[in-house]
């Protein structure tokens, strides 16, 4: 369901060159399938780590077990498989809706507080538009001209997305977060991004 964030990031690709993976189902946010002439509905970034998996498939279905996870989990190993092995920094893309998650969600008091190591927010910009990442080094470079957090890698909740599981192997992963509808901003921000890996000031 996040179009923004796969408009924005082809007009930067027509550019940089790159590869985009994309799930493609019909705009919905969870992913259903049939296994065993049951239902099954779990979220596409809980489906990295077994605890995550596990959690997402007993809140969005009615019935799981052991071969259901595995099933799940095996789905989250053949999105990982399309990623280069050469890759050093995987950039994933996000959208949000309007005053739900943002920047303030990492603050204390916020939802996700315990799971990050710093935040840093911009005057003057928007709260829903952020740079969320497992990298210090990218958190530094980044925070300088936009809200930007750093995951505790070693003490985030594992609910098993993308960033807990790079986070648990010491990769870096780069999350670009912006509202749905603004392509221009999130596009500029992944240009920026891309621009700053290119160079190579890390």
């Amino acid at each position: 369901d996040e179009t923004t964030s796969v408009d924005a990031a082809k007009r930067v690709l027509e550019k940089s060159g790159g590869i985009l993976i994309s799930i493609e189902n019909k705009r919905e946010r969870l992913v259903s399938f049939e296994k065993n002439s049951r239902q099954y509905r779990f979220d596409p970034n809980r489906m990295f780590t077994k605890k995550g998996a596990a959690a997402s498939l007993e809140k969005n279905s009615t019935h799981s077990s052991v071969e259901i996870v595995e099933t799940v989990l095996g789905f989250g190993q053949f999105i990982l498989d399309k990623i280069p092995k050469a890759a050093v920094t995987l950039v994933a893309l996000h959208n949000n809706d309007e005053g739900r998650l943002s920047i303030n969600s990492y603050y204390p008091g916020g939802e996700n507080a315990m799971d990050v190591e710093e935040a840093s927010r911009k005057k003057g910009q928007d709260p829903d538009n952020f740079f969320f990442t497992t990298d210090s080094s990218l958190y530094r470079q980044l925070k300088a001209g936009y809200n930007t957090v750093l995951q505790q890698n070693d003490k985030a909740r594992d609910d098993g997305s993308l960033s807990v599981y790079y986070g648990q192997r010491n990769k870096s992963y780069v999350n670009v977060e912006a509202e749905h509808g603004q392509t221009r901003e999130q596009e500029e921000m992944i240009r920026q991004l891309v621009s700053l890996l290119e160079t190579g000031k890390r």
